[in-house]
């Protein structure tokens, strides 16, 4: 027992470690030049190093969902000698600490990256603004005013113009080259020079549950790919997001989904078609994490979601604080 609370709070002084004003050592060593634009031999090879940021994206949070989760879930709550108003106050409190360590590790993950690729991407930038809302929201709006022209704001997050994946090799300049020459990765004009994912399009999202401060937004769409002869085809999928309002704005939170068997999103291939049967339809999936996602296999035809209805339990813990929501909800177009 004595091991298990040394481990939880050495842990615990690693969150704490960070600045409380949100001033993290986000350059790049001066060691190196920075790399300012990345100008790639092939198409294969830009592609091979998108898929290898992303792998290690996905490691670091993990680590820091880990590091999270043991934390967290090592408090208790013990407001039996405060009066209902002030246990809900501290509560909040508890909440919003927590959630800002965990902005914390995640931007420590961020600006870790950035040393070891020696560069900085528009992505990393949007990346950096969602967890900034909450630990330095003046430093938020600074990097969305200065990259305004490459970023923008959606149903609930600030995103980059570019598709989500090329986004990670694209500067802050909105340029990346192959031998030497500038490509245009820009979504609005859906045009892809790496036969690859150019971007998300025809989505439906809605707020599944919501419990307080506590928010899980549904979205179903399809993914927009080009093969390496120009032709379009589309990937169908299903995505479940969980956030905490604070008092600066949603923010992404970790949260258990629970979906039950079921829980669909369906997709159509006219407007016409909606109130019929579907043609056909994706699961909307389980997981960890501030985010899970379900992406099913190639259609050569364009779809449409045209409604679902999901069955579920999203839980939360933050703070010691254990918050849960039962969703029991349908859809339409």
């Amino acid at each position: 027992m004595k091991k298990n609370y040394l481990l939880v709070l050495l842990i615990s002084l690693m969150f704490i470690s960070c600045s409380e004003n949100g001033d993290l050592p986000e350059s790049i060593s001066s060691t190196k030049n920075e790399i300012i634009v990345i100008d790639f031999s092939s198409q294969n090879e830009m592609e091979e190093k998108i898929d290898e940021i992303i792998s290690l994206k996905e490691k670091k949070e993990k680590i820091v969902l880990n590091t999270f989760t043991s934390i967290t879930n090592s408090k208790t709550t013990n407001l039996g000698e405060l009066n209902v108003s002030k246990q809900g106050e501290t509560q909040k409190n508890r909440i919003l600490e927590d959630l800002k360590r965990y902005h914390e590790e995640r931007l420590n993950s961020i600006y870790e990256l950035r040393k070891e690729l020696n560069f900085t991407s528009i992505q990393s930038i949007a990346d950096e603004i969602n967890s900034l809302i909450l630990v330095n929201p003046t430093k938020a709006k600074t990097l969305s005013s200065k990259y305004q022209k490459f970023i923008r704001k959606n149903i609930v997050e600030t995103e980059t113009i570019f598709d989500d994946r090329s986004a990670n090799v694209i500067n802050d300049k909105g340029e990346v080259l192959i031998k030497g020459e500038k490509l245009n990765f820009d979504k609005s004009n859906s045009k892809s020079p790496t036969g690859k994912y150019i971007g998300d399009e025809a989505i439906k999202s809605g707020i599944a549950a919501y419990s307080g401060e506590y928010f899980v937004y549904y979205f179903a769409g399809r993914e927009v790919h080009k093969n390496f002869i120009g032709v379009r085809y589309f990937k169908y999928f299903t995505e479940l997001k969980s956030y905490i309002a604070t008092p600066n704005g949603l923010v992404a939170t970790p949260s258990t989904f629970t979906v039950n068997s079921g829980s669909i999103a369906g997709f159509v291939q006219t407007r016409n078609q909606i109130f019929s049967n579907y043609s056909f339809s994706y699961d909307y999936p389980s997981g960890y994490g501030t985010s899970v996602r379900f992406v099913g296999g190639n259609k050569n035809t364009p779809y449409i979601p045209a409604g679902g209805s999901i069955i579920a339990k999203f839980s939360t813990t933050i703070g010691g604080v254990y918050n849960e929501m039962i969703c029991n909800m349908k859809y339409t177009e």
